[in-house]
């Protein structure tokens, strides 16, 4: 069987806001929803994809019965400050400021508003 996507899957208690979350912010569009899940697959990159899913679901071992306690999703942007505006404008937690890295990428990051989770935006370097 051949692999074509890897994706980070999100245990969340609030699905819908999650679901509207990574739809407004980062351009993700649900492919599937039902029943507590629901995958999402970026707009303008078909190969970045996002499942999200409530805890206690039918589908996870119990041990995956508690939402994700903390995690950081990575997406990458053309325009870093646009995407810094647009979420600042939107009221999201911008936990630092726009840094250049050492690989010389620019990054900063934001926190999910519904989840534990840590979001590093960043836009790679121009080789």
């Amino acid at each position: 069987m051949k692999q074509t996507t890897s994706y980070i899957s999100l245990c969340t208690p609030n699905l819908n806001k999650s679901i509207n979350f990574y739809e407004d912010m980062f351009g993700f569009v649900p492919e599937q929803e039902k029943h507590g899940y629901a995958f999402l697959r970026h707009k303008d990159d078909e190969g970045l994809c996002l499942e999200l899913i409530e805890p206690g679901h039918e589908a996870l071992p119990r041990v995956l019965s508690e939402a994700t306690r903390a995690a950081i999703v990575t997406f990458p942007v053309p325009d870093i400050q646009s995407a810094w505006d647009n979420l600042f404008h939107e009221g999201v937690a911008l936990l630092n400021d726009i840094t250049l890295g050492a690989c010389g990428q620019t990054h900063f990051f934001a926190q999910d508003p519904h989840n534990p989770v840590v979001i590093k935006i960043v836009q790679r370097a121009v080789a």
